[in-house]
């Protein structure tokens, strides 16, 4: 995303997630619509403060305290580094169990692409936890169908950097739809940490070749 806000900031080589990844290059592409930049920003949860979006910051302030916080910023912080020169492609945006339907020829349906927007493919799995909540199963089969049954470990280590910056975003988005999903959240959260070993493994528990 470039030149939101007409502020000549540029598209980087990074996804726009994790802090500040706006920063002055002149990569940017041509038939660039910034208003429609800037509302799939908003809806994602993002607002705008000295320069740059950002998830982590209005986490920060929105008053709630995760136990594991310190795990999570910091295996965000150590591995962001592996977001650079990562492909980018057109995203559902909630790609998880809670978006997905039966249809009356038997077959598996999306719904709810409001949320739309263009990013890595591997961050479609960032909501994989709805999943994996309900089926460990279903959410490790669908891991291994994407590889063909061979899952690079480099998916594995940016699939949780994509999930923690999810959680964290994810607490703030429920503060205004009150304290029974606030709890929601935070027992998730509680759920990634426990299946993660509070960010020491990479490797899920629920998952499963």
């Amino acid at each position: 995303v470039s030149n939101v806000f007409n502020n000549q900031y540029f598209t980087s080589s990074f996804p726009l997630d994790y802090g500040s990844w706006i920063y002055q290059e002149q990569d940017a592409s041509a038939g660039y619509n910034p208003d429609q930049a800037k509302k799939i920003l908003i809806d994602g949860g993002w607002s705008y403060k000295s320069n740059y979006w950002q998830k982590i910051e209005n986490y920060k302030k929105c008053g709630v305290v995760l136990k594991d916080e310190k795990k999570i910023l910091e295996y965000i912080n150590k591995n962001r580094v592996l977001l650079k020169n990562r492909p980018q492609c057109l995203q559902h945006g909630d790609y998880h169990i809670g978006n997905m339907i039966i249809t009356p020829e038997r077959k598996l349906g999306i719904i709810d692409f409001n949320r739309y927007d263009y990013g890595d493919p591997w961050e479609e799995f960032n909501r994989i936890v709805w999943s994996a909540e309900v089926s460990p199963e279903f959410a490790s089969g669908y891991i291994n169908g994407y590889f063909d049954d061979d899952v690079p470990e480099l998916f594995f280590k940016l699939l949780l950097l994509y999930i923690c910056s999810n959680e964290i975003s994810s607490v703030y988005w429920a503060q205004s739809f009150g304290e029974k999903e606030m709890n929601v959240m935070i027992k998730q959260v509680d759920n990634v940490m426990e299946w993660y070993d509070q960010c020491d493994s990479y490797i899920p528990k629920w998952y499963h070749k």
